[in-house]
C-alpha cells in the first residue's frame, strides 16, 4: 500500500477507469471530460503527516469541445499512460531486485 492509503493496483485500475469512461462517452457521441484538482497555489498544502504536497478541493474540469480543450485532455491521458508503464517497470524491477536478493543469500548461505 502506497502512502497515499492505495495499492498499486487500485490506483491502475483508477486509471483504466477513466479511459474506459471516456470511451463510452465518445461511443455515445458525448465529449469526453475529466475532472482534476486546479493546480494552483491556493489549491496546494503541506501534509505535515505525510510528507508530502497534496492538492485541495477545488477542481476544474476538461472536455474535448474544442481542440484545444482536447489536447489537453489527450496530454493527461498520456500522463495516465506513462504512469501506468513506469508502475509495471517498477514493480518488475522490484521482483527482479528480490529475486537476486534471495539468490545472494542462498549462495551466501551455502558457503
Amino acid at each position: 500500500m502506497s502512502a497515499n492509503g492505495f495499492t498499486k493496483e487500485e490506483v491502475i485500475d483508477a486509471l483504466h477507469g477513466i479511459a474506459a469512461e471516456m470511451h463510452d462517452k465518445m461511443l455515445k457521441g458525448d465529449p469526453p471530460r475529466m475532472t482534476l484538482p486546479v493546480r494552483t497555489k491556493q489549491n496546494i498544502a503541506f501534509d505535515k503527516k505525510l510528507g508530502v504536497y497534496k492538492y485541495g478541493k477545488k477542481k476544474s474540469t476538461r472536455d474535448a469541445t474544442s481542440l484545444g480543450s482536447a489536447r489537453q485532455l489527450l496530454r493527461a491521458l498520456h500522463v495516465s499512460e506513462f504512469i501506468e508503464e513506469m508502475n509495471q517497470k517498477l514493480s518488475f524491477h522490484k521482483k527482479d531486485l528480490e529475486a537476486l536478493g534471495k539468490a545472494l543469500e542462498s549462495a551466501v548461505v551455502a558457503d
